[in-house]
């Protein structure tokens, strides 16, 4: 059983479901940029707009980590080492946390 919690493609194929089941959250997100409804100050002109960054800024940090996990993921094992599995644990806790806490 330890056989099959340890393989590596285990690990590949989860956190690809992993990924493709938050698409959801992530589309979500895209689709309040530019939405007039997701304005986040409608009484002041010039930060009208201002939640569209914040919205562009996450898509792009989710796509950033999600990228960035796989890289090391697929990796040849030259670089498997220590440090970046530290990396993907971060990344993972950055990507994941606010989901639970908020």
């Amino acid at each position: 059983m330890l056989k099959y919690l340890t393989n590596l493609w285990l690990a590949r194929a989860l956190v690809i479901l992993g990924f493709i089941l938050g698409m959801r959250s992530v589309g979500s997100t895209i689709r309040h940029i530019g939405n007039e409804s997701m304005i986040l100050t409608p009484d002041s002109r010039l930060a009208q707009t201002h939640s569209w960054h914040h919205y562009f800024r996450e898509v792009f940090g989710d796509f950033g980590a999600m990228a960035a996990i796989l890289i090391i993921l697929f990796a040849t094992s030259r670089f498997r080492n220590p440090i970046p599995w530290w990396v993907m644990l971060v990344l993972m806790l950055g990507f994941y946390a606010p989901f639970w806490v908020g």
